[in-house]
């Protein structure tokens, strides 16, 4: 059993023209078999309908809305951490929602886990698309390893959790380590999970706890939006990862695959030049030209696979279009 008398959460949910589905996140917090002490909704400068929904909604659980200028979804979360006075903290997206079981199970971790030093609870989760449905009822993206201290392990890549909705935090890591960096707009909660497994222990639910939404106003749709956001955060960290810590391989392969994907245009690796500081381009030299040898390795290997599919492929599709044409004849 979980007790229910000691511990409190506040819950912040930021959110931008989120009118379509701002009341379906809230009502997943309400039914929480675990309730928390408060919701702060952050309209970080909404101009739908997002105001009109929140002031007529009507629930169990005191609502603090708070209305700010636009200014991105980590100064709203910022914003929503300052009016925080609970021992915990969760985080909602307003297009995301909650199993009703996702406070409690991670309550209960906190109340159980052998790490003495814990800071955050993370989980698995599902994802749904525009309409609710599932797509993948059980997406886990993680290191089933990656509890205690699991600085090293995160690093390469973000596996604690798809999104910040899927993580209770003690509100004494936000005094500790800070805010969220609000000149990123990817990787913003890597970021985050990153600094505070520096201070902290992290453990993990093996259980899908929270819906996230995939629809086309995520921002990881744009690819240009992503790559110029990757070369922030790798930038950032690249400057102040400790000597004994190298640059993750994975992230080379991640930018190499992102810029030869864009050839023949080079804007991808005008960025790269322009945004990356010398200090950091020292670091990825030798990183780079490995992979780049493999990279291209790869794509001389297969090469004749490809060549060979597309001599079989267009006859064969222009085959069947003469066909179509004389069925319709």
């Amino acid at each position: 059993m979980v007790d229910r008398n000691t511990e409190t959460i506040d819950v912040v949910i930021p959110v931008y023209n989120g009118e379509k589905y701002i009341i379906q996140a809230i009502t997943s917090v309400e039914r929480q078999t675990y309730l928390p002490k408060k919701i702060i909704v952050v309209d970080d400068g909404s101009t739908d309908k997002t105001n009109h929904f929140i002031h007529h909604f009507h629930g169990k659980i005191p609502l603090e809305y708070i209305q700010k200028k636009n200014e991105g979804p980590n100064s709203a979360r910022n914003a929503g951490i300052q009016k925080c006075t609970s021992q915990f903290i969760a985080f909602l997206d307003a297009d995301d929602e909650w199993y009703a079981d996702k406070l409690e199970r991670q309550v209960k971790i906190f109340q159980i886990s052998r790490f003495k030093n814990l800071g955050v609870v993370y989980c698995a989760y599902s994802i749904i698309d525009e309409k609710g449905d599932l797509i993948n009822d059980q997406f886990i993206i993680h290191n089933p390893s990656a509890r205690g201290h699991v600085f090293k392990q995160i690093l390469p890549l973000n596996t604690i959790t798809g999104s910040a909705s899927g993580v209770l935090i003690k509100n004494e890591c936000f005094e500790r380590v800070g805010m969220f960096d609000e000149t990123l707009r990817i990787g913003e909660d890597w970021d985050m999970w990153l600094r505070i497994a520096k201070e902290y222990e992290f453990d993990y639910v093996n259980k899908a706890l929270v819906k996230i939404r995939r629809h086309d106003r995520n921002a990881q749709n744009n690819e240009s939006f992503v790559f110029r956001n990757k070369l922030m955060f790798y930038n950032k960290w690249a400057t102040s990862l400790p000597d004994d810590i190298d640059v993750p391989p994975y992230w080379i392969k991640s930018l190499i695959n992102l810029i030869f994907n864009r050839l023949p245009k080079t804007d991808f690796i005008k960025l790269f030049r322009s945004s990356i500081s010398s200090e950091v381009k020292k670091k990825f030299l030798h990183t780079i030209s490995h992979e780049l040898k493999w990279y291209i390795c790869v794509k001389i290997a297969i090469l004749p696979f490809i060549l060979i599919s597309k001599i079989i492929y267009f006859p064969f599709k222009k085959t069947c279009q003469k066909n179509k044409i004389s069925a319709k004849r």
